[in-house]
């Protein structure tokens, strides 16, 4: 079975470097531009569109939108919500670093979500819940492809269960940019592909 993973669209927050984990921000014009750029890549490609998994989170579900050929391909799953940054979520990075400390702050991006934020979620949380999506996905649908629009704390955390591997290494190697759409196989556990989307054309890397 193959997975498509796609992270949604920029946003305003991505611009401005602050954290976004719950807060419901829309995609800004650069990432509805995207979203609509990687949906007709997928059609080019003869992808096919029929089951789609989104997070519930607004810029999710746009750049969803965009890559459907039809709204009925759409299935809203709340499992697939962004890691709950607590205290932290909407905040500036450079807000946060002042307040906490330079080192403090430091580590705690580091960590990959291992150290949750104040009042949020670590990643083994996050980790179960997108375990048990993966299962129920896998059950249903077998040999037959999905797309999945989410988040990077919950891209990372589905190809560390793909994988079975969630080393600090493999944490970083799994982030992924908004204008990648990476396509893991779940037999071998691994990536098999990984297209860079231009808004003028794609390019395989």
């Amino acid at each position: 079975m193959e997975i498509f993973l796609i992270r949604h669209g920029p946003t305003d927050y991505n611009l401005q470097r602050r954290w976004q984990g719950r807060v419901d921000i829309p995609l800004n014009p650069t990432g509805i531009a995207l979203a609509d750029a990687i949906g007709g890549f997928l059609r080019s490609q003869k992808i096919c569109l029929d089951h789609i998994y989104t997070s519930p989170l607004v810029r999710a579900v746009e750049t969803a939108r965009a890559i459907a050929s039809d709204s009925s391909s759409i299935i809203v799953d709340d499992r697939l919500i962004e890691i709950d940054l607590g205290q932290y979520d909407g905040r500036h990075e450079d807000e946060i670093r002042q307040e906490v400390g330079v080192r403090e702050y430091d580590l705690w991006r580091s960590s990959n979500f291992r150290t949750p934020a104040p009042g949020g979620e670590s990643f083994e949380q996050l980790q179960k819940r997108i375990g048990d999506f993966f299962a129920d996905v896998t059950a249903t649908h077998e040999t037959r492809p999905v797309i999945v629009v989410a988040h990077q704390g919950v891209l990372m955390a589905l190809k560390s269960v793909i994988s079975g591997d969630s080393s600090q290494l493999a944490l970083n190697g799994y982030k992924q940019r908004n204008d990648v759409v990476e396509v893991w196989n779940t037999i071998t556990r691994r990536s098999v592909s990984v297209w860079e989307i231009k808004q003028n054309g794609p390019s395989y890397r």
